[in-house]
């Protein structure tokens, strides 16, 4: 915003006008420079998250992935979920979607566990991944605008699980 203001007369009618011009100009600077550094607190934390974070719009497109996502899944924003769900076992792959749709028609957050592997991967992940509905408020009625979510690889804690249930039953 601009840090030019009115100037009237003093304490006449334009005057008062003026102020009250004046004083909303205030706080609209205000109020953008407190998103503005509302913005880059969230950038800051979305970019140096140990999680992968994304965004995806109304029509399953991700518009938005942290570092973390990207270096998670070796894919860059802007895919299709089609494209992305291709890289979840088939069986898996049919839940995956009935949790979008899930979240989509309830607008409550959901969790889920799959595995994933990339064409170029050698490894084939397991991930935990945390889906919430992205709403905005108009005219006091939410309308649903995608979702947002976390992605974490949990393989190296299931393998592990794995490993200590089978100990469990094996008697050296």
């Amino acid at each position: 915003t601009s840090s030019l203001r009115a100037t009237g007369g003093e304490g006449d009618e334009v005057g008062r006008l003026v102020d009250v011009f004046n004083k909303m100009l205030d706080t609209l600077d205000s109020d953008n420079q407190a998103l503005l550094s509302s913005e880059a607190r969230f950038r800051s934390l979305a970019e140096n998250s140990p999680v992968g974070i994304y965004e995806m719009d109304e029509f399953r497109n991700f518009t938005y992935t942290n570092e973390k996502w990207q270096a998670l899944t070796s894919l860059e924003t802007g895919i299709k979920n089609t494209e992305y769900s291709h890289f979840i076992t088939d069986e898996e792959r049919k839940l995956y979607l009935k949790v979008l749709d899930k979240v989509q028609e309830t607008r409550k957050a959901q969790v889920i566990e799959y595995h994933f592997s990339t064409n170029g991967s050698q490894k084939n992940y397991i991930f935990m991944e945390h889906i919430a509905p992205l709403e905005d408020r108009t005219n006091d009625e939410k309308v649903f605008k995608g979702f947002i979510g976390s992605l974490l690889d949990i393989s190296e804690l299931k393998d592990a699980q794995l490993e200590l249930e089978s100990l469990a039953f094996y008697d050296p």
